[in-house]
């Protein structure tokens, strides 16, 4: 009599894979700021018309995030590994908008007085380079398959960064929001979003 077991088929070379993780951790570091942890920005009001079609943005407002504490002369480290630049990683898992240039998205509760197809767009300090806010689609950490099989990081996303050069104390890393428009109907109202940030070395 055959009995059933507990029998698993093997995976095949089809239906398997392997995900190889890289990363490094620096001796210098910085702090942010007590009065940076939780910031509130406030852009002027605008008229709609300004926002008339897809990828307009609109009222540029200027904000700084400023790292204290910092030390890049790290004494006795030997050969590890030690930055030559800071800035910020912005992330959000729920407010990145992915269809629309990895905006934010408008976030304001109350449907009535909410402004439709307007989100928030960060820039660089130049008002000119768009920074993509990294959210659950963001792709481009790696490039899959390239010409070795390897996995070679492609983009780090660190906004903003700055040469440390022996730095020490406060470093003020400066940047830009505006209105963005994710269509060619926008209606007046509200708009409100968030975004988180961590520090990031290169």
């Amino acid at each position: 009599m055959a009995f059933a077991g507990n029998v698993q088929a093997q995976p095949n070379a089809d239906t398997k894979g392997t995900v190889t993780f890289f990363g490094k951790v620096v001796e210098n570091t910085c702090k942010v700021k007590m009065e940076n942890r939780n910031m509130s920005v406030v852009l002027n009001d605008v008229g709609k018309a300004h926002l008339s079609q897809k990828g307009n943005t609109a009222m540029p407002t200027p904000f700084t995030i400023t790292l204290g504490s910092c030390n890049a002369n790290i004494a006795n480290s030997g050969n590890k590994p030690k930055a030559t630049k800071v800035g910020v990683y912005f992330y959000s898992w729920k407010n990145t908008d992915d269809k629309n240039d990895f905006t934010l998205k408008n976030i304001h509760q109350d449907n009535n007085d909410k402004a439709d197809n307007v989100n928030i767009q960060l820039f660089k300090d130049n008002g000119t380079d768009a920074i993509e806010v990294v959210g659950k689609e963001t792709e481009d950490f790696v490039h899959k398959n390239d010409a070795n099989n390897q996995s070679v990081i492609t983009k780090n996303h660190i906004s903003g960064a700055t040469e440390l050069n022996g730095k020490t104390g406060d470093i003020a890393l400066h940047y830009i929001a505006k209105y963005y428009s994710t269509g060619n109907d926008v209606t007046a109202g509200k708009v409100q979003s968030s975004v988180d940030f961590q520090i990031a070395y290169e």
